[in-house]
């Protein structure tokens, strides 16, 4: 995947990023009631995160099995890796 950042934009000839005394008088007093986002389950999902070990045990020794083996990864996935490292590379 390619992100492309936009560091050089202009700002449209004009317009200004903030009212005028004017402006806001005219618009007269801010509504009584704010726009209030509501995450009932944020509690819940922040603790179920916090129990969760950042290195998962099984995870490694099974990573470290494979790893010694002398025909890991198979062939045909190193292949499968390098033909979409070439089309990547071709596309560019």
């Amino acid at each position: 995947m390619q992100i492309n950042t936009n560091y050089h934009f202009s700002p449209v000839e004009g317009v200004s990023a903030t009212r005028s005394a004017a402006a806001k008088a005219a618009a007269g007093p801010a509504p009584a009631t704010e726009d209030v986002a509501s995450f009932p389950n944020a509690n819940a999902l922040n603790k179920a995160l916090a129990q969760t070990p950042d290195i998962r045990a099984d995870k490694v020794a099974r990573a470290k099995e494979l790893v010694k083996q002398s025909d890991y990864p198979p062939a045909e996935m190193v292949k499968k890796i390098g033909e979409l490292l070439a089309d990547h590379l071709q596309n560019r």
